[in-house]
């Protein structure tokens, strides 16, 4: 799981969160240019297309420092919105380093299942489920230790 920055959370993201659940197709760095192109139709710019622009922003987010503000202008906060609902993350996951290893290890959870040919579907959103986080990980951690010993058994 990432502990960097926006690079390390994107490249990390790209490798392991299905186009739909149970798939093994996965985002292209042209799939998120193409969304964020549509999430800014402007591009930002006079000069620059949407396509141009949105992988003009992506290369800098990814070249980035993790202090920096990403969202920034309008544009930059458009652009985040448009890869968290992408990828179904909540909103903050890409400036929450909790939110964001919550949401890792979640990621990761369902995939370890996967891989234990259990399908599990479900949001990542918090909000989205009537459970709260912690509650959550408790289910995770006993699935994840049901699914471990019936592995060896």
């Amino acid at each position: 799981m990432p502990h960097g920055g926006f690079a390390e959370r994107l490249a990390w993201l790209l490798k392991e969160v299905p186009r739909e659940a149970g798939s093994q197709s996965r985002f292209s760095v042209d799939d998120v240019v193409a969304v964020l192109a549509v999430a800014v139709p402007e591009g930002g710019t006079s000069e620059a297309t949407p396509m141009m622009a949105a992988r003009e922003w992506l290369s800098q987010a990814r070249a980035a420092t993790p202090s920096e503000d990403l969202r920034g202008a309008k544009i930059g906060a458009r652009y985040i919105a448009a890869l968290e609902d992408l990828f179904r993350l909540p909103a903050g996951y890409f400036e929450n380093d909790d939110l964001a290893a919550q949401v890792d290890s979640r990621i990761a959870f369902v995939n370890s299942a996967a891989a234990g040919g259990m399908r599990l579907h479900g949001p990542c959103r918090v909000s989205a489920s009537e459970l709260t986080s912690e509650e959550i990980v408790q289910v995770h951690s006993e699935l994840e230790r049901v699914l471990t010993r019936g592995r060896h058994s």
